[in-house]
């Protein structure tokens, strides 16, 4: 069979996208404040981040494969913050109110606990004995079945190969790498509990991005040509902004804070949109998919959101909530 190109996947995946946009009930991409937020955009002036926190201690050494094995084994664990408890009350995994530090906090036990793989011990052994030690790790945590399934899929050397093979395939010919839609691929067939069954591969285009940010930090060169990463953060920026207009009964859905299932229908049109609309975003601004990620990421950490809030009062209130470990 012939292999379709990396341009072909990603045309194919924004056309899709496009097409459930044009036939949404709930979600609509506003042209004209699309073009306004677009030339406001500016490019960073300095270096993106470099997500060392992610990572465990690092050398002045840089094996690539290694640096990709370790970002993918903890994205692939970046999601399944919100929950509904015993009672059926939405809850959120969190520390001091943030998913990330709950996140980090675990990846810290679990590298105390010699459970994570190290650039010296490619070959680690997934023993019974392993497996038990990260199900106890993991008690307590929301979707904790899931999460030693996804350990299962992306620790160990068979899982290393299958990234040793992607990151070689993205060396280019006169020097550094690309990642695109082959190598998102080629990681949601290689862990489809941990990339491959979320139909927006979210957590796959956000690991490669995450490699990208760290390792030009150290010297290497990578480029990047993928869709946005969709989740929770970049539509509500993006309705903040005006750019997705919400329907009235899809405000009132996030403002009373319902947690909504991954299967949602609205739930797809909300990452459809703002799939289409990042990228339409990246042709008209000029920036890269990443600086436009981490500037529509970045919105409610540097006071974005709460000025462009008073602007677009009808706006949503607050993110939309979504029960899954898709995002």
């Amino acid at each position: 069979m012939h292999r379709k190109t990396a341009d072909t996947l990603k045309l194919e995946f924004i056309e899709n996208a496009a097409e459930i946009t044009s036939k949404a009930h709930h979600v609509r991409i506003n042209e004209t404040a699309l073009k306004n937020f677009a030339q406001d955009l500016k490019k960073p002036t300095k270096a993106g981040p470099s997500w060392d926190d992610y990572l465990g201690p690092q050398d002045n050494t840089l094996f690539l494969p290694d640096l990709v094995h370790e970002m993918i084994v903890i994205t692939a664990q970046n999601a399944g913050y919100l929950y509904e408890d015993a009672k059926g009350e939405p809850q959120k995994w969190n520390v001091d109110g943030s998913g990330a530090k709950a996140l980090l906090g675990l990846f810290n036990t679990l590298r105390d606990k010699k459970l994570l793989r190290g650039k010296d011990d490619r070959s680690l052994n997934i023993s019974d004995d392993h497996l038990r030690k990260l199900k106890e790790a993991l008690s307590g945590i929301p979707y904790a079945d899931e999460r030693l399934e996804i350990f299962k899929e992306t620790l160990g050397s068979e899982a290393f190969g299958h990234i040793y093979t992607m990151t070689m395939r993205s060396l280019q010919i006169g020097g550094g790498f690309k990642f695109d839609m082959q190598s998102v691929e080629t990681l949601a067939k290689a862990f489809p509990k941990a990339f491959g069954d979320d139909p927006y591969r979210k957590k796959a285009m956000l690991a490669l991005i995450m490699v990208a940010g760290n390792a030009r930090s150290r010297g290497v060169n990578i480029d990047l040509d993928l869709p946005a990463p969709t989740d929770y953060r970049l539509p509500e920026t993006l309705n903040t902004a005006g750019v997705l207009e919400f329907s009235p009964e899809l405000t009132e859905r996030i403002n009373k804070a319902e947690l909504m299932d991954e299967n949602d229908p609205v739930v797809t049109e909300l990452r459809a949109a703002t799939l289409v609309a990042v990228e339409k975003l990246c042709d008209q601004s000029g920036l890269k998919i990443d600086e436009v990620d981490f500037a529509l990421w970045n919105a409610s950490r540097d006071g974005t959101l709460d000025r462009l809030r008073q602007e677009y009062p009808n706006a949503a209130k607050q993110h939309f909530r979504c029960k899954t470990m898709w995002f």
